[in-house]
């Protein structure tokens, strides 16, 4: 791990409920800085996901952003159709 650099992983509060379940989360909470992007529906409940309550990792943050209705799936479709 170097620490000139930080590293940051991006996910949506929606992803963080189950964040434990995925392969290797400990590895990825070791080596970067989780950043929990605000999704309508999904904040309160990622407050008190699994991942909070049992790991109370610093390397969490979570940013109140702008409402952004869209999934990364979405996203990388219109990225690979090219459109806006």
């Amino acid at each position: 791990k170097n620490k000139k650099y930080r590293v940051f992983f991006i996910v949506g509060s929606d992803n963080l409920i189950n964040f434990h379940k995925w392969k290797s989360y400990k590895n990825i909470l070791k080596l970067c800085i989780l950043v929990v992007f605000s999704r309508k529906g999904f904040d309160t409940i990622a407050q008190k996901s699994v991942i909070m309550k049992n790991l109370k990792n610093k390397n969490i943050k979570f940013l109140k952003n702008l409402k952004i209705d869209i999934s990364s799936t979405q996203l990388r479709n219109k990225i690979i159709n090219g459109s806006k």
